[in-house]
């Protein structure tokens, strides 16, 4: 559905150590050996920086730019650069925007920066990605949402991973999600403890020889099935 121009919006959920992270990993593999592209942002425990996810996918999308000569105007760029301030030395000649009140720059902001991701889906199919977003900060949440309603039609995939025990109601991310169910019809993927007959295969996996049942009685007794226990 992506690579036909209907955007999709993912949302991948679950208990700490389920296999969020690792099924984004083998989602990025995928759409990077077939040609596409990935813009990975992570969120962190603690509190992240302003933006911080979208300024590691900003960083990461200017650099693909840069190398395939993909044409950003000055006032996109100007905006961009706000955002990841090393790459003045990439675009030393870059004014500056004229200056906002403080909620017409943020959305000014967030404006260009789904400009920049439209651009770059024009070029290759396009995978967004933010994991861990249950710690993200208030202002990527609103650049998320802004995202996810400018790309619809566009080859842009948005994936975002998250721990529902961390839905706390006072968190901003809570309302986030309810937004993004009203609104955008997401896909979700809630990823579940491993029966035992999968953990055995896992176990099989990781030794590459016969398991006992009563190493596999132990080790699921003592992990309950989460795969990150059971590694």
């Amino acid at each position: 559905q992506t690579l036909s121009g209907d955007g999709q919006l993912l949302l991948v959920s679950g208990e700490p150590g389920i296999g969020k992270t690792r099924l984004l990993r083998e989602m990025t593999t995928h759409v990077d050996v077939t040609g596409g592209l990935t813009l990975v942002g992570e969120s962190h425990f603690g509190g992240s920086a302003p933006y911080d996810a979208f300024t590691q996918i900003v960083h990461k999308g200017l650099e693909h730019a840069s190398s395939n000569d993909i044409e950003i105007s000055e006032f996109i760029l100007a905006d961009l650069l706000t955002l990841v301030p090393e790459f003045h030395t990439k675009y030393p000649d870059i004014p500056t925007n004229p200056p906002l009140d403080p909620e017409s720059e943020h959305r000014r902001l967030m404006e260009n920066l789904a400009v920049f991701i439209g651009t770059l889906a024009e070029q290759t199919s396009l995978l967004l990605a933010i994991d861990d977003a249950h710690w993200a900060d208030s202002g990527t949440l609103a650049m998320l949402q802004h995202l996810v309603r400018r790309c619809n039609k566009k080859r842009v995939m948005i994936l975002i991973t998250y721990r529902e025990v961390e839905l706390d109601e006072a968190l901003p991310f809570h309302e986030t999600i309810l937004a993004l169910g009203r609104e955008a019809s997401p896909f979700r993927i809630k990823l579940s403890r491993f029966t035992e007959k999968q953990t055995h295969h896992l176990l099989e996996t990781i030794f590459a020889e016969e398991i006992t049942p009563e190493f596999l009685s132990a080790i699921y007794r003592e992990t309950e099935g989460n795969p990150f226990f059971i590694e």
